[in-house]
């Protein structure tokens, strides 16, 4: 690592960025080829947490071409899709490369603005600065519902943050709740490794290809988002549905809207198949739809099966949680948490935010183009108050 954990900077910063993923890299690395001062904030020990903790079997589903950050692309010698470790062996090459400053060890307990300056509160200090950058993403928190009859189960219930590998769960019947594109990989490791995988889906879904016509994915989504996304769904349906099917084929319940209609309308991706979609053909992957209760080592369901299950995965997906320590002005934040206005533009005096605009365009590729517009938007900014 370039920083060290023990390494101290002044608690006093002109532009304090939050998170040291993808987004605080891009931030950062932007804000330094436009020469501002800023320092990086991180919570943890080493940079970009989430993605060392994410499961072993996890590849970019978007392609290494479209996903690199500014002004490093991912190496020549990367597969199409990159690994788990390749992500985050690039990430730490891109803050060694730009030799990002991180003060690492700080969690933000509490953020609020004063006197015309942000204070953030971790636990050994309070910093100040003019512009406070939250690039603390999505997966901030991990969201998990609550059933009834939990406590009786008897068998292990985790998130899929806490999920690793299939190997624990050989030879047993797993249930994988979601079909998010964790809930459909980790339903696929297992059933790769001798797991019986089943899958509780309670939304409707869009499912979209890998790859259309031998061109990745984001070949076709990039261009399409340019147009409405009523429109782009139109275009797409035929030969979307001549590569995949319906979603009812397959045991899922089909959403009344196409995929970039999705993306606008609730900031959800749809699921990429990397894979699951055959053995869910062959009905080797069970599909049931939302869990009503848990009995002792069963599943009771909303159309009243009950099946035996060994253990339940929470493919449920994430929150953002902003709420919990940033004290924003009204309107800042919705019900869940998240920016009502992601784009790289203040949100309040002195607040911004970045990587969290869902896109069609690849989440990656995304960021890359807001950490841009933030650093030329906190220019232009400092001038003016200079």
């Amino acid at each position: 690592m370039l920083v060290s954990v023990t390494t101290d900077f002044q608690t006093s910063q002109p532009i304090l960025v939050l998170g040291s993923g993808p987004a605080g890299l891009a931030a950062g690395a932007c804000l330094q080829q436009a020469g501002l001062p800023f320092l990086i904030l991180e919570s943890a020990s080493e940079l970009a947490p989430v993605w060392r903790r994410h499961y072993d079997r996890l590849h970019l589903h978007t392609d290494r071409k479209r996903s690199g950050l500014p002004g490093l692309p991912m190496p020549a010698d990367y597969p199409q899709y990159p690994s788990r470790d390749q992500v985050v062996a690039y990430l730490d090459q891109y803050a060694k490369h730009f030799q990002l400053p991180i003060q690492f060890g700080q969690k933000v307990l509490k953020a609020f603005p004063e006197e015309g300056l942000w204070h953030l509160q971790t636990e050994d200090r309070t910093w100040s600065c003019q512009h406070f950058v939250v690039a603390s993403g999505w997966t901030r928190q991990a969201f998990r519902p609550k059933w009834p009859g939990e406590a009786d189960f008897g068998g292990p219930i985790l998130h899929s943050s806490e999920y690793r590998n299939a190997e624990a769960f050989r030879g047993q019947k797993v249930l994988v709740v979601g079909f998010g594109n964790s809930g459909g990989e980790i339903a696929l490791d297992l059933f790769e490794h001798e797991a019986s995988a089943s899958l509780s889906v309670r939304s409707p879904v869009n499912i979209v290809p890998k790859e259309l016509f031998g061109l990745p994915l984001l070949a076709w989504s990039i261009p399409l988002s340019k147009i409405p996304p009523r429109l782009a769904d139109a275009l797409t349906w035929l030969p979307r549905r001549l590569r995949m099917g319906s979603p009812t084929q397959y045991g899922l319940p089909a959403a009344p809207f196409g995929p970039m209609t999705q993306v606008a309308r609730f900031q959800r991706i749809p699921m990429i198949d990397v894979g699951v979609l055959a053995p869910m053909r062959r009905r080797e992957i069970q599909v049931y739809p939302d869990i009503l209760r848990l009995h002792p080592g069963e599943v009771e369901f909303q159309d009243g099966r009950r099946q035996p299950f060994d253990a339940v995965i929470a493919a449920t997906g994430y929150r953002p949680a902003l709420g919990e320590f940033l004290q924003a002005p009204a309107k800042v934040l919705d019900e869940q948490g998240r920016p009502v206005q992601p784009e790289a533009l203040p949100a309040a005096p002195g607040l911004w935010f970045c990587g969290f605009d869902v896109s069609p365009s690849g989440m990656i590729r995304k960021i890359g183009q807001e950490a841009r517009a933030l650093s030329a938007a906190l220019s232009r900014e400092l001038q003016k108050q200079a």
